[in-house]
């Protein structure tokens, strides 16, 4: 295998313009969530703000994420090992095997359209706990701004790619033609 191309978005992006990027695509989503649930519930009576909630929101936010990531990994059988990282208590999700690009690519998506899939469906349901779908949503949306600077490179890489990921970074590796 040849490496075609290695990136890492922490270091080719920096930290606080994905924090700022994050942050922006949080924003985005809850305004524009909250204007399309406006303008399909007209008087939906909203279930007055508890503060335990917005708290266990953002404690599962993450851990539910990275499960996300895993599940397309689980269901096609992949050596995949969630642990928790104990210094910043946030979960972390590694695998040793190369990946296709089109599974690399689904893993990427996966979080961010269920995530939304979820926050829409649940809205539609239960209107009154719209802001707190919301938040989810948001937040999820916000996390997942590093996955789609991840699929941007990603679709630039060969169709027939292997994807590696490690703690240096992701490297995509193409087949070596004799």
């Amino acid at each position: 295998m040849n490496c075609w191309k290695s990136f890492n978005i922490t270091k080719d992006h920096g930290s606080i313009r994905l924090i700022i990027l994050s942050l922006f695509f949080m924003v985005t989503f809850f305004i524009f969530f909250n204007i399309s649930v406006a303008a399909f519930f007209n008087k939906t009576t909203v279930v007055a703000f508890n503060p335990f909630i917005i708290v266990v929101i953002f404690l599962l936010v993450m851990p539910l994420h990275k499960i996300l990531h895993g599940l397309p990994l689980w269901l096609t059988r992949k050596k995949t090992i969630f642990q928790w990282n104990r210094t910043l208590i946030l979960p972390s999700l590694r695998f040793n095997q190369l990946l296709s690009k089109r599974l690399c690519l689904m893993v990427m998506i996966f979080p961010a359209l269920i995530g939304t899939v979820l926050t829409i469906v649940l809205t539609w349901a239960f209107p009154s706990g719209m802001d707190y779908f919301g938040t989810y949503g948001a937040l999820n949306f916000g996390i997942s701004a590093i996955d789609f600077l991840y699929i941007i490179n990603l679709l630039k890489a060969p169709h027939q790619s292997y994807i590696e990921d490690d703690q240096n970074g992701c490297k995509i590796l193409i087949k070596q033609t004799s």
